[in-house]
């Protein structure tokens, strides 16, 4: 089901029963060993669908919000930001904190879109 759901994000966790609870008396609890599978198998599944809705980004110009983080690597220097439906924005060039920018994505890198300062074109 959760494959063929339209889902972006997932917040997986394992359930551990706390004594004195309703649910640590339950009968036929599910081994941990068994359920630590099933957390991995859905985190998968979580990255997978939260690549691919990223990777639908890629070519559309979408509204961000720069943050106050400026990095520089040997290629580039770029600027945090946040779209305005929360992905992470690796944003081309130094920008100041708390502008909202139109911007271009380019590509997808590290959990994160890749973009630059869309033209105003």
């Amino acid at each position: 089901m959760i494959e063929e759901l339209p889902f972006t994000y997932l917040h997986v966790f394992t359930f551990s029963a706390r004594p004195g609870t309703p649910a640590a008396a339950l009968p036929n609890q599910v081994p941990v060993h068994i359920a630590r599978v099933r957390n991995r198998i859905l985190r998968d599944l979580a990255e997978e669908k939260k690549l691919n809705f990223m990777q639908s980004f890629t070519g559309q110009k979408l509204e961000a919000i720069t943050l106050n983080v400026v990095s520089q690597d040997s290629a580039e220097i770029w600027t945090e930001a946040l779209t305005d439906n929360y992905l992470k924005l690796r944003l081309k060039g130094r920008h100041g904190p708390n502008q909202w920018l139109k911007t271009q994505i380019v590509s997808v890198r590290s959990s994160q879109l890749v973009g630059h300062q869309a033209s105003l074109g």
